[in-house]
Order: structure tokens, then sequence, then C-alpha cells
């Protein structure tokens, strides 16, 4: 059954992608973030689960990207669906966008031990640009109006499949797609994702955990990430990601205890533009309240 859904998902990602992509918001903790990336993920913990991550790229750089994510989700219906709500604001210079998004997951058990979560989610995009943030190089330069705003819904879905060790999911969180020539409202372009990850047990109180994204976004280059990561007494979690073409990133999480985690991230990149921009790093905090009495720290997936 594995095997023919992850087939299945791997075949609707590349038939719906046109092979391009980078998102505009990208994260390092990807492995830690699913929820932004698939609205399938809401139902997947047995409790509730609060996140923010914050993102500080090319630190060097004026008006440099700048992302905070936010983000609750909660079972509802006896385990059997679940719901979430999240917050992104992004930041590029003189630009400031905030994203809020609501997402539904419902689960089919596939076996005893695996099943399909099928999710679907709403978001309105709130878009903000301040001309008088510009630095002018000429005192004669006009900018247009002082500020300018925008608003633009969307919806999306994603199907995310998991059992004991192994996930894989597809996801369009961004499904409809307009060209605006108004400055005010932002282009919109069709996302999608596919991400999978596995859990291996080497030893007791050690496991490997492999992940991959890659994501498509309509007319930019593909974005593919792998990590890989060791998970130490059930706490300790060290591991690195490779950005194709972009960053080999480094990230360590420490489970304070049941209720508490904290991730933090440093991508060391290698393109051209690295030596004048800087370095790129994030960090999140996280809080989980199972309603099972876990024996086990560490949110594998």
């Amino acid at each position: 059954m594995r095997y023919n859904v992850t087939t299945l998902l791997i075949f609707i990602f590349f038939a719906s992608s046109n092979l391009f992509a980078q998102n505009t918001t990208q994260f390092t903790n990807h492995t830690f973030t699913k929820a932004y990336f698939n609205p399938g993920y809401v139902s997947t913990f047995d409790g509730v689960l609060a996140q923010v991550n914050y993102r500080n790229q090319w630190t060097d750089f004026e008006g440099s990207p700048k992302v905070i994510y936010g983000n609750v989700q909660a079972s509802i219906d006896r385990n059997r669906a679940g719901v979430g709500l999240a917050i992104v604001n992004d930041q590029i210079g003189a630009s400031s966008v905030n994203t809020l998004t609501g997402s539904y997951a419902y689960k089919i058990n596939t076996s005893s031990t695996s099943y399909l979560s099928i999710g679907v989610s709403a978001s309105a995009e709130f878009l903000q640009f301040d001309y008088l943030s510009l630095r002018k190089w000429d005192d004669l330069d006009t900018y247009g109006t002082p500020e300018t705003s925008g608003f633009e819904p969307n919806f999306g879905f994603g199907f995310f499949w998991k059992n004991d060790n192994f996930y894989v999911g597809y996801s369009a969180p961004r499904f409809l797609t307009q060209k605006n020539n108004n400055e005010s409202r932002n282009n919109l372009v069709r996302s999608n994702y596919l991400l999978a990850g596995k859990l291996i047990n080497l030893r007791e109180n050690l496991k490997l955990h492999i992940s991959g994204l890659i994501s498509a976004v309509e007319n930019t280059p593909l974005e593919i990430n792998a990590s890989a990561s060791v998970i130490v007494n059930e706490r300790l979690y060290a591991g690195i990601n490779y950005r194709l073409g972009n960053s080999v990133d480094a990230f360590v999480r420490y489970q304070v205890n049941k209720l508490y985690s904290f991730t933090a991230s440093y991508d060391f990149a290698f393109t051209e533009i690295t030596p004048y921009v800087g370095s790129s790093f994030e960090l999140m905090a996280e809080f989980t309240l199972s309603r099972k009495d876990r024996t086990e720290h560490t949110r594998y997936f």
C-alpha cells in the first residue's frame, strides 16, 4: 500500500507542476513546518501543536527577506480529523505580505498502522508596499502613492500518508493563479510540494531520520531539499540539510520536555552572491499538548 500511494502522489506532483519551482518563502526547518506546505498534515498530531518560526535571510543585505511563521493545529472528532490556523508575515524591502490560512483535514485508515489524511485550506493574502521607506538616488525620483495595498484570496489541498516510520505527501496550498498588472496586487502563481521522510532505528536511543522536500512554483526554478539527522535519547535532534545548488545547512532541535522544544538552524550558502549578502538563520519554538501519555519526547513526523 505504501508504494502505491507514494507512486500516485509523485505522479500527481510532476503532472501538475511544470517542473518549475522556488518558493518565495523557504524554510530550512521544513522538517518541522509541514503544515505550511501541506494542509493534510494538520490531522496528524493527537492533541494541540503550536509553533513559531523566524527566518532571517541574507543578514548583511539591507531589506533582506525576513519571515515569521506561526501555526496552531489541533485534532478533533476523536482524532479522526484536524484543524489548523496559520499566519505568515513575509517582509522583503519595502513590501510586506501577511497571509492568514485556515485548514481542515480528515483521516482515512489504510491499514491498522497507517492512514491517508486529506486536507483543504483557504487563505487570505494582504500585501502592503511602503514607497516612503525606499532610498531615493535622486530627489526628483517619484514612486507613486506613499503606500499601496492589496488583497488576494486563495485555496489549496493536500494529501499526507503515513505509518509508524514513513510518510509521503503532495500538496498545492496555493492553487489559484492570476496575473495582475496593478502594482498594489500580487501575482498569484500555483505552488506544488512533494515531501517524504523515513525513520530508521539504528540502536537503542539512536535513530536516523531522512527527509526530502521538492518545491514547484510556476515560472521559477525547481527547489530540492534533502535532510538527514540523528535523534539521540528521544531529545536531541541534530542534522544537515542540502538545498540543491544553494546551501548546506545545519540544524539542531532540543526537546526540553513533553511540552516544549526549540530549534535553530544556520545556512552555509555557496552561491555567487553569498560574499555580499551574508548568512541566513532560523529560530523556532514549539509547544505540544498530547491527548496520549507518550513515552517518547521527540515528535518525529
